[in-house]
């Protein structure tokens, strides 16, 4: 499982957007498509998909 850190996510947010560059990192290197879910922590003890 591939894991994605983020402190700035908490668990009332919809919607979260990559910064440019990791965006291109996830694409070009990790090859995740549009419709790909990722998991994303924010190091307090939150995990989302």
């Amino acid at each position: 499982m591939q894991l994605f850190f983020n402190v700035d996510i908490n668990e009332t947010d919809q919607e979260f957007y990559f910064p440019k560059e990791e965006s291109k990192h996830i694409v070009r290197v990790l090859r995740k498509k549009e419709g790909d879910l990722l998991n994303i922590t924010n190091g307090k003890g939150w995990l989302f998909e």
